[in-house]
Parts: C-alpha cells; structure tokens; sequence
C-alpha cells in the first residue's frame, strides 16, 4: 500500500494503554493499534505540529466535528490497512496469540 511503518512517536503518551483496544488487551485478547504517525507526504507539513495542534484545539470539543480539515485520502488509506490486516487474521488458521517474550502477552495472556 506505499506505507512505511513505525515506532510509535511518542511512548511516553501511552496512547495504546489509552486506546479503546486496551478492554480487549485486559481480558487476554491481542489487539492493536494503527495510526497515522506524524510522517507527511508534503515535506513542508510538520505531522507532529498538527497532530499536537489538533489534539489540544479540536479533540473532545464542539469543533470536533465534520466541518474541520480532514484528509480522506489518508483516512482511506489507514481504514484500508487496518481492514487488511483484520482479513488476514480472520483468514488465518490459528488464533491470534500474543508473543510469549512481549510485556502484554507476559501479563494477559491466558495460558
């Protein structure tokens, strides 16, 4: 799909421990997380700016709504990977399971 991966730009938010994923995570359920990241198409646009911007002006208020700027194309692009990814796990044939090693799959896991 011409997307690149990353880590996540800032750890020290939680943002996954936050995200409505988590009530899946706390009854052993793997599940994840996937957004948009800061990197921009436009090298003149600065990702992180705007998504601090939008965050701190517009996210759980009245302007949080329709009528601001949204990027459809981006947000087509993220539903498409999440939606391939939710195929590929659903055309599996074994069950999601977590990493053994990983920091979740140690604390959640149903074993």
């Amino acid at each position: 799909m011409g997307l690149e991966s990353s880590p996540d730009p800032m750890p020290e938010e939680n943002f996954f421990i936050r995200s409505d994923q988590y009530s899946f995570i706390k009854q052993g359920v793997p599940a994840l997380s996937i957004s948009e990241g800061f990197k921009t198409v436009d090298p003149a646009l600065h990702g992180r700016k705007i998504s601090i911007t939008w965050e701190t002006t517009r996210y759980h208020t009245p302007q949080d709504d329709m009528n601001q700027p949204l990027n459809f194309t981006a947000a087509r692009k993220c539903t498409q990977v999440i939606l391939a990814v939710g195929y590929e796990v659903a055309n599996s044939p074994g069950r999601p399971a977590w990493n053994p090693s990983d920091m979740f799959g140690q604390r959640f896991a149903h074993h």
